[in-house]
């Protein structure tokens, strides 16, 4: 945490930064990852048409903006992209 970084957003170079920089951060964006990897596939094949998945943190403007990001970009960039929207709740609160 850092007090400077409090006022940007997650879309941030700087919050990115932190955030992707951090072991904890990049354990959590790896591990959530890992799991889509290995359940995709098989939710996609049961024919499910829409798949949700909530990141939450305190505020909800820095670190779970920058992990949906973050697993946005893995999903679409899969050979098999499904359709992959991002919404955050509460980033633009103050």
């Amino acid at each position: 945490w850092g007090p400077e970084l409090r006022p940007l957003a997650g879309r941030s170079a700087e919050i990115k930064a932190f955030v992707l920089g951090d072991a904890v951060g990049v354990a959590l964006s790896d591990a959530i990852k890992t799991y889509l990897d290995a359940t995709l596939d098989a939710y996609l094949q049961d024919g499910r048409g829409r798949l949700t998945v909530a990141i939450g943190c305190t505020g909800g403007r820095h670190r779970s903006v920058v992990i949906a990001e973050f697993l946005a970009r893995h999903l679409t960039a899969r050979a098999d992209a499904p359709a992959v929207g991002v919404e955050h709740r509460d980033v633009a609160k103050g």
